[in-house]
């Protein structure tokens, strides 16, 4: 569904590497793939890696989870073991994912909410 999307604007060149291909997607934002990901065939504790950046930016604040060093490599070396890819896209189990969040970012907190509103008022809210 969302892979049929982004390679509908792919250029010829593409197709002959996938492993490596780059190009930019025409109409795809993460509210797009977001959207999609909810109508797909998965379990009641697994998320789609869209839907754990958004449980994580809605939680933690993009600005944070952006500008920390360290964060997004923790969270990428944690997070790659747990994605289990299907015909239809790509999930996790969500119990999984957030002991890895808690180990990378350590457990969510009031301070949180403050460092995630201000982020807010910064821009740096969803992205």
């Amino acid at each position: 569904m969302a892979s049929t999307l982004l390679y509908s604007s792919a250029p010829d060149p593409v197709f002959s590497s996938l492993d490596s291909a780059q190009w930019e997607g025409s109409g795809v934002s993460l509210e797009t793939l977001y959207a999609m990901s909810k109508s797909l065939p998965k379990g009641d504790f697994e998320i789609t890696p869209v839907q754990a950046w958004f449980l994580l930016s809605e939680r933690f604040g993009a600005k944070r989870l952006l500008e920390t060093q360290g964060v997004l490599e923790g969270l990428k070396r944690g997070l790659g073991k747990l994605v289990k890819c299907f015909a239809f896209g790509a999930v996790m189990e969500e119990g999984g994912f957030w002991e890895v969040v808690e180990g990378v970012l350590g457990p969510f907190e009031e301070r949180d909410l403050q460092f995630r509103s201000q982020g807010q008022q910064e821009g740096g809210g969803w992205i």
